[in-house]
């Protein structure tokens, strides 16, 4: 990294942007520097876990996404990656509990953000809910899986920046 390698904010805004360029080894190793520079930093756990998940490391993926869940235990783009890994293991019994999870975050969101991201996941709403359910009920797997990455990417590139 040449910018500015000892700013956390900068390494993680340049491992999420690996992340949205499908880049998941630089994505890892961005996020590794965030993290060594603050370990408490929430969304260098998350963005690892999909650079992780993105790799097909499935396993390391959910650590992440549970570490940062430790941090905050209120992250919803934290619970879409548990749910998302969750249904590409097959556990989606673990999957419906996650989006549960995130219903029951967004239902007590804050309104004034709720504005500001004009309801992208801040408010997991019952339509967004019902379909990421009726992907995994038909069996459609990839459908699900393709539709909880684009509510993640939609949700954090609101929340991040």
């Amino acid at each position: 990294m040449k910018i500015n390698p000892n700013n956390v904010e900068v390494c993680f805004k340049h491992g999420f942007a690996n992340f949205c360029l499908d880049n998941y080894l630089e994505t890892i190793e961005d996020c590794d520097h965030a993290i060594s520079l603050n370990p408490d930093y929430t969304d260098a756990y998350i963005c690892r876990g999909f650079g992780y998940f993105g790799r097909g490391n499935n396993y390391q993926a959910l650590q992440e996404f549970n570490q940062a869940l430790k941090l905050n235990s209120q992250h919803i783009v934290a619970y879409i990656g548990l749910s998302l890994t969750n249904v590409c293991l097959g556990n989606h019994q673990q999957a419906v509990a996650d989006l549960k999870k995130i219903r029951s975050i967004a239902a007590n969101f804050n309104r004034d953000l709720y504005n500001q991201f004009a309801g992208i996941t801040s408010n997991f709403d019952s339509n967004q809910y019902n379909q990421v359910l009726a992907h995994l009920v038909q069996g459609k797997r990839q459908e699900a899986i393709d539709y909880l990455k684009k509510t993640a990417k939609l949700y954090w590139e609101c929340h991040t920046f």
